[in-house]
């Protein structure tokens, strides 16, 4: 629950920014996101870093083919990019 603006807003959707269960949540859904991932950077010598859930990488293959990874990796999220 937080306010803003005068008005109570209630979370129903994810975890708190900043609390620690969060925090181990996010990086074990990262680990196990990567580990495909990270093997095919290393093999392709691309580059592949992350801090908690922020992720940097290079790709040389065409923005599709990362699309693709990521719609089958995050279908069960709703992001947006």
């Amino acid at each position: 629950v937080f306010v803003y603006g005068k008005i109570i807003y209630q979370q129903i959707l994810g975890g708190a920014m900043g609390s620690s269960f969060t925090l181990t949540l996010a990086n074990i859904f990262m680990w196990k996101w990567q580990k495909k991932l990270v093997r095919r950077q290393d093999m392709t010598r691309e580059y592949y870093g992350r801090y908690i859930d922020d992720v940097f990488m290079t790709w040389n293959k065409s923005e599709n083919e990362l699309k693709k990874i990521h719609n089958r990796k995050c279908k069960h999220l709703a992001s947006k990019y």
